[in-house]
């Protein structure tokens, strides 16, 4: 009866630790949100048939770094690309998709 409390206490314990031990190696180092991304997107500019589009994305942060899951001014400018004067008369879309996409 001992022998068998005994035999079933360690393979509790070993079964307890293994599993305190997977759980532990696939938490994340850090969280995404913690993660400052790389400025990749300010600055970009499309050129087509005339007009150009500029586009600009500022993190609102006091370190001017924008993270994951948070909130950027995004602003496109609409010019002419000849002249470089604005364009009037225009209302330019754009579609949001929060989240993953593929």
């Amino acid at each position: 009866m001992d022998r068998t409390i005994t035999i079933a206490g360690s393979a509790l314990i070993l079964g307890v630790t293994l599993i305190g031990f997977g759980v532990w190696r696939t938490k994340p180092p850090i969280v995404l949100s913690e993660v400052a991304l790389p400025d990749t997107w300010s600055n970009q500019t499309l050129e087509r048939d005339g007009i150009s589009v500029a586009l600009d994305v500022k993190p609102p942060a006091k370190d001017g770094v924008l993270r994951e899951g948070g909130v950027a001014d995004v602003q496109f400018r609409v010019t002419d690309k000849a002249s470089g004067q604005p364009l009037s008369g225009i209302a330019p879309g754009v579609r949001v998709i929060p989240g993953d996409t593929p």
